[in-house]
């Protein structure tokens, strides 16, 4: 028997086709029964998405709470330099 996973639990999906400058999804989910604190710090690369990107020490970063029992998901492009 497998047991489920529990906590909090980040998954990255490419979903674009070009492999210089993928497109991603990141999807953040929290099986708590209390909201949890996710934060993404990325590479030093060039990030464009349609959420709100903060800078943390000079490179991309997200944060975001995420709900009890709920997920969060960030869609964003990697390699474009803004």
């Amino acid at each position: 028997e497998i047991a489920e996973s529990t906590g909090v639990v980040a998954r990255v999906v490419k979903t674009g086709a070009d492999t210089e400058r993928g497109d991603y999804v990141l999807t953040v989910t929290n099986d708590q029964a209390r909201p949890v604190r996710f934060e993404a710090d990325f590479a030093d690369v060039g990030v464009i998405s349609d959420s709100r990107i903060g800078r943390r020490n000079g490179r991309p970063f997200w944060s975001v709470t995420v709900p009890a029992n709920r997920s969060a998901t960030l869609g964003y492009r990697l390699g474009v330099q803004r």
